[in-house]
């Protein structure tokens, strides 16, 4: 008895899970239709901007959640030449930085072996 009740229980939870699944992927795919609807309404960014003030307040708070993902893609298009720059300019710097540093360290060797031959003659 017990065990049917334990089976029973499992069987609830399972089927609690597959509907918050179900749930889960019905709202992600009616953002994707959205998305694709918006995409084909209005393919260019300023054209999917003034199709967004056409959009009521009510609604836009409904289909806000579907513009994040297109967002992040259209500024991460708009600022790969400036990345790609700035990684360049980086690892310039990090080169020149390397090369400053081991000049340095020769600077310092020289330093130390002209300390220790004054040492050495008693002037220092």
């Amino acid at each position: 008895m017990a065990e049917k009740n334990q089976m029973s229980n499992l069987t609830k939870l399972m089927d609690q899970e597959i509907d918050g699944l179900k749930k889960t992927v019905d709202k992600l795919t009616s953002d994707q239709l959205i998305m694709k609807e918006l995409y084909d309404i209005a393919p260019k960014e300023e054209d999917l901007k003034s199709t967004l003030f056409l959009v009521t307040k009510e609604n836009y708070k409904q289909l806000r959640p579907a513009f994040k993902p297109f967002r992040a893609i259209q500024t991460v298009r708009k600022r790969l030449p400036q990345l790609r720059n700035a990684i360049l300019e980086n690892r310039k710097l990090k080169r020149e930085l390397a090369e400053s540093n081991k000049a340095f360290d020769l600077l310092k060797v020289e330093f130390e072996k002209v300390r220790k031959s004054r040492r050495n003659w008693g002037h220092a």
